[in-house]
C-alpha cells in the first residue's frame, strides 16, 4: 500500500500538461505567410489569420474569414513580433499552410528567409512554398477565393490537386527546398504563383459573391533556383518534361497529332523514371529511362483502334511527344546553368571517384554541355468504353 502511494505521489509532476501549452483564446492563428522586399536592408511581411467565429459560423456576419495584417522591419523575426502592437494576441505559426516568397526577395537570394523559416521552432517544415511570379507576395495573399473560406488552405490544396492531376507543378517543403539548396548535384525548384482579374476588388468579399469572381489565384510555372538565387522560368511544357524525368508525373492529359490530321487525347495513369550515368574518356552521360502507361480519353480523327497496328502509331507519337518535352526541360535548364534534375546527384552516387574530380566545375562548365540520352516506351492499356470514334459515324 506505501509502495502504491508512493508511485501515485511522484506521479503527480508528470500529469500537469505541456510545458508550453498556450490557451486557443490568447492566440492568432497564421494560416498563409508572405514575404517581400522593403527597400534594400528590410522585409515587408504580410501574415494571413483566421478569424475563428467566422470559419465556424453557420452563418458569418459579413465580415471575411481571413484578415492580412502587414509590417516592415529589418529582419522577419522582428517583423512578427512587431506586430504585437497591432495584434491583441501571439501569433501562432505552427498551422502555417503556405508562405509565399516575392519575386524581388527570390531573385537577391533566399538564404536568409530559409534561415529564419528553418530555426524557429513553431514552424512545420510540411508546409508548401510558392514563388509570387511578376508580383509581390502581399498581392496573393490579399486575393479572397471564392470555394475555400481560407485563401492559404485554397492554394496548398489547388497545389496538390495540380501535381496530381496535370503536371506542370511541383510541391517544394522547406526541408526539400534546404536540401537541395546545399546539394552540389542538384538545384532547387519551387511553383509560380500569380494574381488575376481585379486585385482590389478581389480582396472584398463582395468580389466573390458573384459568377464570375472579381480576381483569382493560379499557379503558373517553375521557378528555377541556382543555389540560393532565382535565375529563371520553365513553362509548362518544360515542366512536363521535368517531372516525366524526375518520375514525378502521377497523371496528366495531353493532346497529339493524328498520323492523317485531327487530334487524340492521351491520359497518363502510370509514369515512372530510371537516371544512370556512363563516363566515357572523362565526359559523363546521363541515361533516361521512362515508362509510361496511358489510356485513350478522347479521339477527334478517323483512326481504328481496334488494329495494333494503330495503337503503335499512337504509341510511337506520344514517346516522341514526351522525348521531346524533356529535350525542351533540359535544354532550358543547362542555358539557366541549373541541375534541377539532379543529374549530378546520380554521377555521384554511382560514380563517386569521378565526380570528385568534376564537381568544383559541375554548374558552370559540365552540366551545361552534358548529353543526355532519352529511352521512353508508352503503352496505351485502354482505349475506353468504345472502340472507335463516333467521329466518322456523325451523318453529315
Amino acid at each position: 500500500m506505501k509502495k502504491l502511494i508512493l508511485t501515485l505521489f511522484l506521479s503527480i509532476p508528470l500529469l500537469t500538461g505541456c510545458w508550453n501549452a498556450k490557451e486557443i483564446s490568447e492566440l492568432s492563428i497564421a494560416t498563409g505567410l508572405g514575404i517581400d522586399k522593403n527597400g534594400d536592408n528590410g522585409y515587408l511581411i504580410s501574415i494571413q489569420l483566421i478569424n475563428p467565429g467566422e470559419v465556424t459560423a453557420q452563418k458569418g456576419s459579413g465580415r471575411s474569414e481571413v484578415t492580412t495584417y502587414q509590417i516592415k522591419a529589418p529582419t522577419i523575426y522582428e517583423a512578427l513580433r512587431k506586430l504585437t502592437v497591432e495584434l491583441p494576441r501571439r501569433i501562432y505559426l505552427s498551422h502555417v499552410q503556405i508562405i509565399i516568397l516575392g519575386e524581388d526577395i527570390a531573385k537577391d537570394g533566399i538564404k536568409e528567409s530559409v534561415d529564419f523559416l528553418s530555426r524557429d521552432h513553431e514552424f512545420r517544415s510540411d508546409f508548401y512554398l510558392l514563388i509570387a511570379k511578376g508580383h509581390r507576395a502581399e498581392d496573393i495573399l490579399s486575393v479572397l477565393t471564392p470555394m475555400q473560406k481560407v485563401p492559404a488552405l485554397s492554394m496548398y490544396t489547388q497545389l496538390e490537386m495540380s501535381e496530381k492531376l496535370w503536371a506542370p507543378t511541383v510541391i517544394t517543403n522547406l526541408d526539400e527546398l534546404v536540401s537541395d539548396m546545399i546539394s552540389l548535384g542538384k538545384d532547387p525548384i519551387v511553383t509560380g504563383v500569380i494574381t488575376t482579374g481585379n486585385l482590389e476588388q478581389a480582396g472584398e468579399k463582395s468580389g466573390t459573391e458573384k459568377i464570375r469572381p472579381a480576381g483569382n489565384v493560379n499557379l503558373k510555372g517553375v521557378a528555377v533556383f541556382r543555389g540560393d538565387k532565382l535565375v529563371g522560368w520553365l513553362n509548362q511544357n518544360q515542366t512536363k518534361g521535368l517531372n516525366y524525368i524526375t518520375s514525378n508525373v502521377k497523371s496528366t492529359v495531353g493532346h497529339l497529332k493524328c498520323p492523317d490530321g485531327g487530334k487524340f487525347v492521351a491520359e497518363v495513369t502510370s509514369a515512372k523514371s530510371k537516371l544512370s550515368s556512363e563516363i566515357k574518356n572523362g565526359r559523363p552521360k546521363i541515361i533516361a529511362e521512362m515508362y509510361i502507361e496511358e489510356n485513350v480519353g478522347e479521339v477527334q480523327c478517323s483512326l481504328d483502334l481496334s488494329k495494333e497496328k494503330t495503337i503503335k502509331q499512337m504509341e510511337k507519337i506520344v514517346e516522341d511527344r514526351i522525348t521531346a518535352l524533356s529535350k525542351e526541360s533540359v535544354a532550358k535548364a543547362q542555358k539557366l546553368r541549373s541541375d534541377i534534375f539532379g543529374f549530378g546527384e546520380v554521377i555521384h552516387r554511382q560514380h563517386p571517384k569521378e565526380w570528385k574530380k568534376m564537381k568544383s566545375k559541375w554548374t558552370k562548365e559540365i552540366f551545361p554541355e552534358l548529353e543526355v540520352e532519352y529511352k521512353v516506351k508508352v503503352d496505351i492499356r485502354r482505349i475506353g468504353t468504345i472502340t472507335n470514334s463516333v467521329y466518322d459515324k456523325v451523318k453529315e
